[in-house]
């Protein structure tokens, strides 16, 4: 299935290390937002992974957040985009 993986994470350190992670098992779409196909298996493995990664305790201003979106083929299909660069197109819809 197909999801949409968006974050806020504070820290520069931790900020990159996710994005290093995201890059190798989805396709980025802007700064913080990826979009991949992943099986249950490896969707579990990717959430172990960013929970190692991310603060979702401590102090307000260090708490960071991680939200995945299933994507069904029929709302894929609906997906808007505009402007150059946004990568989309480059997704491949199996």
């Amino acid at each position: 299935m197909r999801y949409l993986i968006c974050y806020d994470i504070k820290d520069d350190k931790r900020r990159k290390k996710v994005a290093e992670l995201l890059e190798e098992m989805a396709f980025r779409i802007q700064e913080s937002v990826f979009v991949g196909e992943f099986t249950a298996q490896d969707l579990k493995k990717a959430k172990a992974s960013i929970k190692k990664l991310v603060h979702v305790n401590g102090e307000q201003g260090d708490i960071d957040s991680v939200h995945i979106y299933p994507l069904c083929d029929a709302c894929w299909k609906k997906v808007w985009q505009l402007g150059s660069g946004t990568g989309l197109e480059r997704v491949i819809i199996v």
